[in-house]
C-alpha cells in the first residue's frame, strides 16, 4: 500500500512536470490543471507521510523490518507547495501574451495548415521572414562565399 502511494507521487510529480511543459506550449488553462495536479501531490505527500508514521509505529517491534520517517515526503509536499503558490499566482494575475516578430503570421498560417486550406509542403522556405532569420540567412550566405573563394584556385 505504501508502494502504491509512493508510485502515485511519483506520477503526481510526473503529471506537474508534463503539465509545466505544455504551459509552456500555450495549451489553455494549463496553470489551473497543474494548480490542482500539484494540490494532489501535496495532499497525497501529507496522507504518504502519515501512512508511513503509523505503519512504522506498529512494526517498531519487528526484528525483519524497519520503517523510519524520513523528510523526502515532506520536501515533496514543499516542492508540490512551490509549483501550486506559482501557477496560482499564474492563473490570478495573468500573463501578458507577448509576440515575437512573426509568431501571428506563424499562428495564421498553422490555422490554415491544420484546417486544410494550406499543404505544408507547399509553403516557401523560410516561411515567416523575420530579422532573426534574414540574419541567419546573411550568415550562411557569407560562409558560402568564403568557402567558395578557398575552393577556386589562384592564377
Amino acid at each position: 500500500l505504501i508502494f502504491l502511494a509512493l508510485a502515485g507521487i511519483a506520477l503526481l510529480a510526473l503529471a506537474v512536470f508534463l503539465t509545466s511543459v505544455l504551459g509552456f506550449i500555450s495549451i489553455k488553462n494549463m496553470q489551473k490543471i497543474t494548480c490542482a495536479v500539484s494540490a494532489l501531490g501535496i495532499v497525497a505527500s501529507i496522507l504518504s507521510t502519515i501512512g508511513i508514521r503509523l505503519f512504522a509505529s506498529k512494526v517498531s517491534s519487528s526484528v525483519i523490518l524497519s520503517v523510519s520517517a524520513g523528510i523526502g515526503l515532506l520536501i515533496a509536499a514543499l516542492a508540490f507547495a512551490v509549483v501550486f503558490v506559482v501557477n496560482l499566482m499564474i492563473c490570478k494575475k495573468g500573463i501578458a501574451v507577448e509576440y515575437d516578430e512573426g509568431m501571428v503570421e506563424r499562428s495564421e498560417i498553422w490555422k490554415q495548415v491544420k484546417s486544410g486550406k494550406v499543404n505544408i509542403d507547399d509553403l516557401p522556405y523560410p516561411v515567416i521572414e523575420t530579422e532573426a532569420t534574414r540574419k541567419i540567412q546573411a550568415e550562411i550566405e557569407a560562409e558560402r562565399r568564403r568557402g567558395a573563394k578557398r575552393r577556386k584556385p589562384d592564377g
